[in-house]
């Protein structure tokens, strides 16, 4: 499963060519936004966290997407 640190997000980032305070002004608005998202959607999250216990990214990715079709997120 694929696990981001925060450092090696920023410096994913900054390769995309984002300035250190776009990063970080990123980042800070990532985390609530999907914590919020996730709230709104409990049912996909508890299916997200069946997806990631077993470690398949693309699981994950999966039970995602076909947890919100047709639903705003």
């Amino acid at each position: 499963m694929l696990m981001l640190t925060r450092k090696q997000l920023d410096k994913v980032l900054r390769w995309l060519g984002y300035t250190e305070s776009q990063a970080d002004d990123q980042v800070r608005w990532d985390a609530p936004n999907t914590v919020s998202i996730l709230d709104r959607h409990d049912e996909t999250g508890s299916r997200l966290v069946q997806s990631m216990a077993v470690g398949d990214q693309c699981q994950c990715i999966n039970t995602i997407e076909e947890a919100v079709v047709g639903k705003e997120i």
